[in-house]
């Protein structure tokens, strides 16, 4: 360990520098080179947590304490996009490879980035994402009354955004849960932890969301939501299926479908992705 931790010193020297927000990004997407395979606790016979999440989530629970000075009052934030299946599935034409390659970048793009938009409407740091991938995510973040109101207007404004470019075809449910530790502590008979039973509460609330207040958001807000609309048939899109009256590519494919055509093709010639935010967060 002795080696590795030169090694990172060397390369975090390098890093340092008078903005403190840029360094603390810098040094959080360092860490996972030389503490993902390292073990937390070397004194464990079988050691499962490695060094990284140990310090990831021991630095998210400190920029929570400090937002609640001291009180050990912490939501967990949870999304699950529903429709993955068949948004993904339902592809068939001679291009289905790259589009499946497409569409499922696509989802772990759009997942990760609804994750970091709350992350920044909260204004809290990148540990504070304790997980994202596979349509999901989850965050940290401290129990205060303001907090929650963000949470309210991220979770409508997200759920317009993406009504707006998928109609029905996506639904990313939000929900989140308080977890106070000295509240959930072990009770006889039972393994689950305080922070397991959260997890799980926090589970059958977005099962409950999904299943139950789907669109909630959106009907709210546009009372015609349940009105029928007249779809433009004139120009049906060959991979969706849907029409569009602005037209469709050479191909015959809408805009969007081809841009996940696009960004397959884009992916197996790149090295690395550029994250840009071009839109300033309304919060």
């Amino acid at each position: 360990y002795h080696g590795l931790w030169e090694s990172f010193l060397n390369e975090a020297k390098q890093l340092i520098s008078d903005d403190l927000d840029l360094t603390f990004i810098q040094l959080y997407c360092l860490l996972p080179k030389y503490t993902s395979f390292m073990p937390s606790a070397t004194y464990v016979d079988v050691p499962t947590v490695s060094l990284f999440d140990h310090l990831k989530t021991t630095a998210a629970l400190a920029r929570c304490l400090y937002e609640t000075k001291g009180k050990e009052e912490f939501l967990l934030v949870g999304g699950d996009v529903s429709g993955i299946q068949s948004f993904i599935y339902s592809i068939v034409d001679e291009g289905a490879t790259k589009q499946l390659r497409g569409r499922s970048l696509y989802l772990n793009l759009l997942t990760e980035a609804v994750a970091k938009y709350i992350l920044r409407a909260l204004k809290l740091p990148l540990c504070n994402i304790l997980y994202t991938g596979g349509g999901r995510f989850q965050i940290l973040a401290p129990s205060t009354p303001e907090i929650e109101h963000k949470l309210e207007e991220c979770r409508r404004h997200i759920s317009s955004t993406i009504y707006k470019r998928h109609r029905t075809d996506l639904y990313l449910a939000i929900e989140w849960v308080r977890w106070t530790p000295d509240e959930h502590g072990h009770t006889e008979g039972d393994d689950q932890t305080g922070f397991d039973a959260a997890m799980r509460a926090l589970g059958d609330a977005l099962s409950f969301r999904k299943r139950n207040r789907k669109f909630i958001e959106v009907i709210e807000d546009d009372p015609s939501f349940f009105t029928p609309r007249a779809e433009d048939v004139s120009s049906v899109c060959k991979l969706c299926g849907r029409g569009y009256p602005e037209g469709l590519d050479e191909s015959g494919r809408c805009k969007l479908c081809a841009s996940f055509t696009t960004l397959a093709s884009k992916l197996v010639e790149s090295d690395y992705l550029v994250e840009v935010w071009r839109v300033p967060n309304p919060h």
